[in-house]
């Protein structure tokens, strides 16, 4: 995708993905914003602040410094000159909810929205990216690359969760095919689920995730009556990993060969007896075969 939009990028004076006002352009296209979406740098020009919380915005008050501030239940959020507000006092804002123009930042999008949530809403954000760069792609594709990227999180449980142990950083997919309800878990009709958490997956919604208002309308709109919840938050919390890092925490330390900090993830396995198959679907087991490698060609003439 990325080469695509690259060399649809070259030699192209596309102006598409302008927000906001005459004056306020944030270009959502090309090489660079796609690299910063998928990368997620603390310092994100195209990234505007969601809010932390749930509550009414209180105030929307410009920044002697430029820019404004919106004030939710009067936690103040700043947004930068390059993004206008857009949201009023008096409207009410979820946890996750955009404040201003711009994009969401993917961390914070996916802290706060869970792992299903973000995944739909990142998706969105790359298929625009790669449209206004003058490719569209199949969306099938660019859901495929969303589920890849968003599929992470952090354990918090004091104990630790099965074979994982507290501040493990270990992927969703992998957590949730063996998944087990826990005690206290209750089926209940959707509308007393609001403020529990999801204890299964329910349309495109993950396991962990918060019904908020939002999400019970999703609910309510698809014709879904029933789902199983849990009124304490999960033991675990999403966590947005940049695609830079995503090979180092594949269960296999094969495939960990083929990202960035490669000596930290590899003393990590190390360390906690970590394994990989023969048959593994790393694309670099020649590194770690080197011993092996060629060891026949000077007789039979084959690897």
């Amino acid at each position: 995708m990325t080469e695509r939009i690259s060399q649809k990028a070259v030699g192209s004076k596309h102006g598409g993905g302008i927000l906001g006002g005459e004056q306020k352009k944030v270009n959502l296209s090309g090489f660079h914003y796609f690299n910063r979406l998928t990368q997620a740098p603390k310092h994100f020009f195209e990234a505007g602040p969601v809010s932390g919380i749930d509550g009414i915005v209180d105030k929307v008050q410009k920044a002697p410094h430029g820019g404004n501030y919106v004030y939710v239940n009067n936690q103040p959020y700043y947004v930068p000159a390059q993004h206008d507000p857009t949201v009023k006092p008096g409207q009410r804002v979820e946890a996750g909810d955009p404040l201003s123009t711009g994009i969401p930042h993917p961390k914070e999008l996916v802290r706060h929205k869970g792992i299903g949530e973000a995944r739909r809403i990142i998706s969105d954000m790359m298929y625009r990216a790669a449209d206004e760069s003058g490719w569209s792609p199949h969306r099938r594709n660019v859901d495929t690359l969303a589920r890849a990227l968003v599929n992470n999180i952090q354990i918090t449980a004091p104990d630790g969760l099965a074979d994982w142990l507290p501040d493990d950083i270990v992927q969703y997919s992998r957590m949730a095919s063996t998944y087990k309800p826990r005690t206290g878990t209750k089926t209940l009709k959707a509308k007393q689920a609001k403020g529990h958490y999801l204890e299964q997956p329910v349309l495109h919604y993950s396991i962990g995730t918060r019904v908020s208002n939002s999400v019970l309308d999703t609910l309510n709109e698809f014709g879904v009556k029933e789902v199983d919840a849990h009124p304490e938050p999960p033991e675990f919390e999403p966590l947005f990993v940049r695609a830079m890092e995503q090979p180092g925490y594949d269960p296999d330390w094969q495939t960990q060969l083929g990202g960035f900090y490669v000596k930290r993830h590899f003393l990590r396995s190390a360390h906690r007896g970590g394994s990989s198959s023969e048959k593994s679907t790393s694309w670099m087991p020649s590194l770690a075969k080197g011993e092996e490698f060629g060891k026949e060609l000077g007789t039979s003439g084959k690897y």
